[in-house]
Formats: structure tokens, C-alpha cells, sequence
């Protein structure tokens, strides 16, 4: 597997997902390194796409983000400084479906949104947003992109 830099002079940009190696689609790990030399982030690609798992560090070492591409299917996850879990992602494409979580540093979830399969530009799901301390303080219900329904203080 071919480790190249972001910064080699030989890649090439084709639309945002695409990234050439010497004239040619990418099949290796893209990577960066922070100022200290430790990894910044690597990714991995196939045929000059993202594909496999895209890994993002801080300065200290600790994991920041990871992302898996599988079958078209997207994970993410970012994590605080702290290592307490502050996003998770998962979107498949194939029918629109999303389901997405954040927490706080304390690990208090503060955010969700899952939405139903369709193929469609905009919300089709349940939003929910909670307090500091974990309280539900709004329920939103979205359909092709309307808002239908809104539960707030409760």
C-alpha cells in the first residue's frame, strides 16, 4: 500500500472526491502529520476514493475522529480532547437514511436525529434536543423536508 503526504506536489484534486497519484487514481493512505510529527490524520483510498477508514489524531496522540466507508454506507464518530464520544454519524445513501447523536463533554446526550428511509432533499425524521443535564427540551418532526409536529419544554 502506497503512503503518500498531503502535501506531495504529485496529487491532483478531481472534483471534491477524487485524488490522483502521479496521473493516476489513488490506491493507498493519505496522511498528514501535526507540527510535534505525530499523525494528524491518515486516509485510505481505492481507485482515487475515500473508501475503508479515514483516522484523525491530536497533537498528544489520542484519537479526534475516525470514519469508515463501507459499501457506500458512512460511520463517523468524533471524540472531545477528554476521550468522551461527542458525535456518531451513520448515513447510508442508498435509502437516505441518517441517524446522528451528540453528547456534551460529560457524556450527557444533548442531541439526536433520526431520520426514515426516502429519497429526498431535506429532514424526514424525529430531531430531538435535550438540556445540559439530559432533560428532553424539544421534539421536532420533519416530513419531506416540512416541519409537522414541535414538542418544546417538556
Amino acid at each position: 500500500m502506497k503512503w503518500v503526504n498531503e502535501w506531495d506536489r504529485r496529487l491532483e484534486y478531481h472534483d471534491e472526491h477524487w485524488l490522483y497519484f502521479e496521473g493516476r487514481p489513488l490506491y493507498g493512505l493519505l496522511y498528514d502529520l501535526h507540527d510535534n510529527g505525530t499523525f494528524r490524520y491518515q486516509e485510505e483510498y481505492v481507485a482515487g476514493r475515500p473508501t475503508g477508514v479515514a483516522t484523525y489524531w491530536y497533537p498528544d496522540g489520542k484519537m479526534s475522529a475516525e470514519t469508515k466507508i463501507v459499501d457506500g454506507i458512512t460511520e463517523s464518530r468524533e471524540w472531545f480532547e477528554n476521550g468522551q464520544l461527542e458525535k456518531e454519524n451513520i448515513y447510508h445513501p442508498g435509502d437516505v437514511s441518517v441517524a446522528e447523536r451528540e453528547w456534551n463533554e460529560n457524556g450527557i446526550l444533548i442531541s439526536e436525529y433520526l431520520s426514515f428511509p426516502g429519497n429526498f432533499y431535506g429532514k424526514n425524521g424525529t430531531l430531538r434536543k435535550f438540556s445540559h443535564d439530559g432533560k428532553p427540551i424539544l421534539v421536532e418532526e420533519y416530513k419531506l423536508g416540512q416541519l409537522i409536529k414541535t414538542e418544546s419544554d417538556l
